[in-house]
Parts: C-alpha cells; sequence; structure tokens
C-alpha cells in the first residue's frame, strides 16, 4: 500500500472535478450518503455519492470509523475499512485519534481510500478549526470531460510538490492516461521531462493557482 499506486490518477480526477465546478458551495449528507456542489445561486452543479475517511482539528486526526459524536452510517466507512485492513497487514497507523502527522495527511488519506476502493476522487470538507475529507466515489460530469494534456500536466506536478511521492516512474506506469504523454526520468527515478501538444482548445484561459484550488479553505 503506497501512494504512488494511486495519486496521480486520484490528483488528475481531482482537477477535473474541480474544472466543473468552479465557484460552489458544498454539502454533505451523512443520511443520504452524498455530497451535494451548487452554485451560489442555488443550481446543482452534482451530487455525488461519497464514502468518509476522517477529519482533522485542533492539531488532531480521527478516522472516521472512530468519531462516535457523528456515529456515521456503516455503507460510508467501506473505503476507509479497506484502509483499515491493509493498515493493519503493514503495521499502519491505525490508531483512533492521534496528533496530525502533518499538513498534507488527510488528503494522502483521502487518496489511498480512493484507490482502494477504486474510487473517483477525494474532496475536502473545510468546517470552523479543521475539515472533514472524503472520498467522491464517481463524478460524471468531470469523468466524461476529454483529455487535456495541459490539465493532467498541471496534476501531475501539483501531486509530486505537494506529497511525498518517492518514486515517480512507479507512480506514472500506474496512471491509466500515463501512455498519452512523453516523460522522462533521472537516476533517481523522479519526473525529469513531460512531453505535450497543446492544441488551441487544450489552452488554459486563465491562470488560477491549481494548488489553492485544490488544497485551499472553501466554505460549506
Amino acid at each position: 500500500m503506497q501512494i504512488e499506486d494511486y495519486v496521480f490518477r486520484i490528483m488528475d480526477n481531482n482537477v477535473r472535478m474541480q474544472e466543473v465546478l468552479g465557484e460552489y458551495n458544498w454539502n454533505v449528507d451523512m443520511r443520504l450518503g452524498t455530497i451535494a456542489f451548487k452554485r451560489k445561486s442555488g443550481a446543482v452543479i452534482a451530487t455525488c455519492p461519497v464514502q468518509l475517511v476522517g477529519s482533522e482539528a485542533n492539531g488532531t486526526w480521527l478516522w472516521a470509523w472512530a468519531n462516535k459524536e457523528s456515529n456515521p452510517p456503516a455503507d460510508l466507512l467501506v473505503a476507509v475499512g479497506k484502509l483499515k485492513e491493509n493498515g493493519t497487514e503493514a503495521h499502519f497507523q491505525i490508531t483512533e485519534e492521534f496528533p496530525l502527522p502533518s499538513e498534507t495527511f488527510g488528503h494522502e488519506m483521502a487518496i489511498l481510500c480512493a484507490g482502494l476502493s477504486g474510487s473517483y476522487g477525494t474532496f475536502r470538507c473545510p468546517f470552523s478549526g479543521g475539515a472533514l475529507y472524503v472520498v467522491v466515489e464517481s463524478f460524471p460530469k468531470a469523468r466524461n470531460l476529454p483529455f487535456n494534456p495541459n490539465r493532467t500536466t498541471q496534476a501531475v506536478m501539483a501531486a509530486i510538490s505537494t506529497f511525498t511521492v518517492t518514486d515517480h516512474r512507479l507512480a506514472w506506469e500506474a496512471f491509466p492516461v500515463g501512455e498519452r504523454l512523453e516523460v522522462s526520468f533521472d537516476d533517481q527515478n523522479r519526473i525529469k521531462n513531460i512531453q505535450m501538444t497543446l492544441s488551441p482548445e487544450n489552452l488554459p484561459t486563465e491562470k488560477p493557482s491549481l494548488l489553492g484550488r485544490l488544497f485551499g479553505k472553501r466554505n460549506g
């Protein structure tokens, strides 16, 4: 179990989601097991099934399966259950609650949960003093966007600049669209160059901060 197995795919999908969402509000309904994204006007952009991963607050991490206060339904804990099972085998940190190891820990655990469960992407749901991390099981509007080499390259570069991706080559080989771009590596298996061809429709019309859009805080 390693982040290299999933990180490029999930990050690419997360960028696709942000492309569809633009400016939005969100709401998680644990009873329905969904997250709804809406325009500020109230118009629904998408309603997607979710799995719960865990939450961070006051410098502490709490797994969703250990959240006795929220008492989430068992069917929303399938993905994190897979991580717990694999974590036990790998001697991973499965203590119910512990000091947050890093600023990106929640994102990394969500990526692992999404990968292990074959889900589409991840989402950070900020609240006052912390955030809930969820797995987005499917997002058809994002999945149906055409391949864009510029988008994919941004996602890959954001992944390796944000997370500890030790073996870039291994991560690239696990990425389904990797074959559509040419990549060269150095002698430590780090990405040295990505070759792509941009057609006019692929060129970005604005220059938003990708890291800000993926990891920044938004009001729910």
